[in-house]
């Protein structure tokens, strides 16, 4: 998503991108107020499920969404090598799903607001 700071999204199922679940990248903002997920399954994408690059004022609260981790790991980069090199063997490229992939990416700490783990 990039431009609209004032979109919903809710009620989705993201799973199984060869990138990122959900990338938030800001070009231009566009509308007021900040961006809302609600009920969504946000799970199994390659590099991140959610990742947020949008500027510290976009505090996204992620509270009533579902991420199938068992244990959540934060970071400042997701490690994505980069879109020509992200083509799937089962697409005929020679990408991989990473072993070890992050469930959150913030740009700036504290731009997420996180479920908590039962």
């Amino acid at each position: 998503m990039a431009n609209r700071n004032d979109a919903t999204v809710e009620n989705n199922i993201i799973t199984n991108n060869h990138t990122m679940g959900v990338l938030l990248l800001e070009f231009e903002s566009v509308g007021t107020g900040k961006p809302i997920f609600t009920g969504n399954e946000i799970r199994d994408n390659w590099y991140s499920d959610f990742e947020n690059r949008w500027a510290a004022e976009y505090v996204v609260d992620l509270t009533n969404n579902t991420f199938t981790d068992g244990t959540y790991k934060v970071a400042d980069t997701s490690g994505e090598p980069g879109y020509v090199e992200l083509r799937p063997v089962e697409l005929g490229g020679s990408a991989t799903r990473p072993e070890d992939r992050t469930t959150f990416i913030m740009k700036t700490a504290g731009n997420l607001i996180l479920p908590s783990l039962d």
